[in-house]
């Protein structure tokens, strides 16, 4: 996958191969659904907002579902607030609600290994 065609490449997850070019002036938007992992090359025009390049990467007719109003950003892996500046070669990651809540999750599997260690 030397080049990336315009609007960017799907790859399947995880990805097992080079990840997209970026253009020197450019981000990568990055948004996980199960099983697949969208990944998107694209210029950055000055000035530009994190929400204004998700928006403007085409995520959002590659994941119809996606609703980038309710979503969280963030840059490698970094919490920012949608309205931060974009810079060349960020990785900006768009982030799903969790399905549940993890204390509880934590929670239940312990309970579970306890009662299969009796």
């Amino acid at each position: 996958m030397a080049e990336v065609p315009a609007g960017g490449t799907v790859l399947a997850a995880p990805p097992s191969g080079p990840l997209p070019a970026v253009p020197p002036d450019g981000a990568l938007v990055v948004y996980a659904q199960p099983g697949r992992v969208v990944e998107i090359a694209c210029a950055i025009a000055p000035g530009a907002t994190l929400f204004e390049v998700a928006r403007a990467s085409g995520v959002l007719q590659r994941c119809p579902g996606l609703d980038l109003g309710d979503a969280r950003l963030g840059v490698w892996g970094k919490l920012r607030d949608p309205a931060s500046p974009a810079a060349p070669g960020d990785r900006i990651e768009i982030y799903r609600a969790l399905v549940a809540d993890p204390k509880a999750s934590r929670s239940a599997r312990a309970r579970k290994k306890a009662r299969q260690k009796k």
